[in-house]
């Protein structure tokens, strides 16, 4: 096992940590992705394009009121999913 001496004089297992960081990160993507199919197919691309490119809802696909409901839903089940609430 590699150790190395941190800036405070601390070892540190990088490999460890960069193994935790995986972890965490493959986590998070688990919780994103188990809360999309909270959301109907039919806005599922909207409310992640939106959500991850800023893209603007299609009025004439929906109400704005009814991107906001499932926006907000999916990001509610994102939420749960990541012990946040």
């Amino acid at each position: 096992m590699l150790l190395e001496a941190g800036v405070n004089g601390n070892l540190s297992d990088t490999t460890a940590q960069n193994a935790v960081e995986l972890v965490n990160i493959s986590n998070r993507i688990k919780a994103i992705e188990d809360a999309i199919p909270k959301i109907p197919l039919k806005y599922r691309e909207g409310v992640l394009l939106h959500l991850t490119n800023d893209v603007q809802y299609d009025e004439l696909y929906a109400n704005i009121k009814t991107w906001r409901k499932w926006q907000q839903v999916f990001i509610y089940h994102c939420a749960v999913n990541l012990m946040l609430i």
